[in-house]
């Protein structure tokens, strides 16, 4: 099944977040204000990011449903902090 978001909706896959590049242990709640992920699919008013990019967002921008047992994570796009290159 192939989920297609609506609008400035990103479908994303979250990777949480545990020691950060410069070395930086994050406590168990840290990862909460701030995530990093995979922008999987991306709504048809989306411009800045597309699908495979990499980015950092405010996770208070985030919804998630389970779907056939798995979570699928949403994300409006003026959550996004950064894209990583």
């Amino acid at each position: 099944m192939k989920i297609l978001p609506q609008g400035k909706r990103i479908v994303v896959e979250i990777e949480e977040m545990t020691e950060t590049e410069a070395g930086i242990i994050l406590t168990s709640n840290a990862h909460i204000i701030h995530e990093k992920g995979t922008v999987k699919e991306v709504g048809d008013m989306v411009s800045r990011v597309k699908q495979g990019d990499i980015i950092l967002f405010k996770s208070w921008y985030l919804d998630s449903i389970e779907l056939d047992k798995k979570t699928i994570h949403f994300l409006d796009e003026e959550g996004i902090m950064a894209v990583i290159k």
